[in-house]
């Protein structure tokens, strides 16, 4: 599990800053994009030691490249565990087969355009690299590894029964016909 602690600020009405553990500023525009590696669940703590309060309903997420346009965490991968006027809490269960991207905007108590919005960049779960830019599930992979082992058990077996015909009823691949074996041949 990945765990990402800021506290955030109101430098001026409706511009926050993210501080992360080391001291760095994040302002307003150069939020970071935070990662949660392939297999990884994330917890993202939030604290607000200047500023208003989180509003009502503190986060909107969406996945892919837009913003949510209004608080709510319908995608089925966050779950808010705290929530007090100066301090938020949430868990990704990044459970998604393949790479997606979450945007999400914190929601403060001093008006709609009061609002902080860094991405998380989610690796996924239970994936295995495909081809092209692709992603086969392991579950995927196991399948059409046993179907390709059907195909080919199938054409080894069709591959006897067409050599054992060709050699006499009562051949087998690698025996030598003999004088009283029937030819189909002629």
């Amino acid at each position: 599990m990945v765990t990402y602690t800021y506290t955030l600020k109101e430098e001026q009405p409706q511009q926050w800053h993210m501080i992360d553990g080391s001291g760095h500023d994040y302002g307003p525009g150069q939020y970071p994009q935070l990662s949660v590696a392939v297999g990884d669940t994330g917890t993202f703590a939030f604290a607000i030691t200047q500023g208003a309060n989180f509003a009502a309903s503190p986060i909107g997420v969406v996945g892919g490249a837009n913003k949510p346009p209004h608080a709510g965490v319908g995608n089925g991968q966050i779950n808010v565990t705290v929530q007090t006027p100066t301090s938020l809490t949430f868990t990704d269960s990044n459970n998604l087969k393949g790479h997606n991207q979450l945007n999400y905007v914190l929601y403060f108590s001093d008006g709609p355009n009061s609002t902080l919005d860094p991405i998380i960049s989610n690796g996924g779960c239970c994936t295995a690299p495909g081809g092209g830019g692709t992603e086969v599930s392991q579950i995927d992979a196991a399948i059409i590894i046993a179907a390709l082992a059907v195909v080919l058990l199938l054409i080894y077996f069709a591959y006897r029964k067409t050599s054992a015909k060709r050699r006499g009823a009562g051949a087998t691949p690698g025996s030598t016909p003999k004088a009283d074996d029937v030819s189909r041949d002629g």
